[in-house]
């Protein structure tokens, strides 16, 4: 059957043949397009395929990440429409070619149009608030992993709730901040990583000096880490904050036993 060849540009480098026609509206500069294609040379030899691939292929569109015959071409699709495009070296790979593409080389594309949608915001493209709204988000979710006890995704969590808020001074977000690097240090130590999760308490504390959890938590990653004396002392700088906390008493009988025990092995040694 043929087909009603179509030109793009006024001056023919780009026309294409309608095969099966579309609906709906055309995708826009910045959307994110997916299609199936099959590229042939005009001797008919195939030089790349994403049906035989099985595997469909996307790209934003107007943004220079493929041809401009591809750019150009696809604006002018509808959803579900498949066409054959016939580009011009000029708007495809030129005198350079590319892999089995010869130079100044003639492309055939058949395309189909599967869909598209508007491009995911980028971090860096949020305001402060959005930023805050995703990092609450993620905080959350890290929470709710850590119920489940899924201490791995936990973390990634609670790392990409401080992605999102980290370069956020305002009140809002350092109130996020704080119990999300807590957290963040707290599933670290069930991970054994207790370094990350002395620096999380530390990072804590850079924002709040006096915030009894964040020396409480920093506390038990350090006694885990087996600095005994380095967690006592945060644990006195917590009651020094909050004197009646029964918590961190009780953390501090637990911890004068394992120095003393500690100390008598050492003098049991020695003898």
């Amino acid at each position: 059957m043929e087909f009603e060849e179509i030109k793009i540009t006024e001056d023919g480098k780009l026309t294409k043949k309608i095969v099966k026609p579309g609906t709906g509206d055309q995708p826009k500069t910045g959307q994110v397009i997916e299609v199936h294609y099959t590229g042939t040379l005009t001797d008919g030899s195939k030089f790349d395929s994403s049906v035989d691939r099985n595997t469909t292929f996307t790209f934003t569109l107007g943004t220079g990440e493929v041809i401009k015959g591809w750019d150009i071409g696809m604006a002018t699709m509808k959803l579900g429409e498949k066409s054959i495009f016939t580009i011009h070296p000029d708007l495809g790979y030129g005198e350079g070619g590319s892999g089995k593409i010869p130079a100044n080389a003639t492309l055939i594309f058949e395309v189909e149009l599967l869909g598209f949608k508007d491009k995911p915001r980028e971090k860096w493209d949020l305001s402060d608030e959005e930023r805050r709204v995703e990092g609450l988000k993620f905080k959350n979710e890290g929470n709710a992993f850590f119920k489940e006890e899924n201490f791995e995704d936990a973390k990634k969590k609670y790392e990409e709730a401080i992605d999102y808020l980290e370069s956020d001074t305002s009140p809002e977000a350092i109130g996020l901040k704080i119990p999300t690097y807590l957290n963040l240090s707290a599933v670290c130590v069930k991970l054994d990583e207790f370094k990350k999760a002395i620096e999380n308490a530390d990072h804590a504390l850079k924002i709040d000096p006096n915030n009894v959890k964040a020396y409480f938590r920093r506390a038990a990653a350090k006694q885990a880490f087996g600095q005994l004396e380095e967690a006592k002392q945060d644990l006195k700088s917590a009651l020094g904050l909050d004197p009646n906390n029964h918590d961190i008493l009780r953390e501090m009988q637990l911890i004068h036993e394992k120095i003393a025990k500690k100390q008598q092995k050492r003098k049991e040694t020695l003898y």
